[in-house]
């Protein structure tokens, strides 16, 4: 099991800063869910059920 990444909160919360804080997490938790090919597999799976 991995370490989980760390993140730093944004100083500014305007639009902006939220905007990428946000689009940065969404990125690291797709990353995560399909680390191997046979986890990318298994969530499309989950969906087609």
């Amino acid at each position: 099991m991995s370490t989980p990444a760390t993140v730093s909160m944004p100083s500014n919360f305007g639009t902006a800063a939220v905007v990428r804080y946000f689009g940065e997490y969404g990125v690291r938790k797709w990353e995560r869910l399909v680390q191997t090919p046979v986890d990318e597999i298994s969530l499309h799976a989950h969906y087609l059920e």
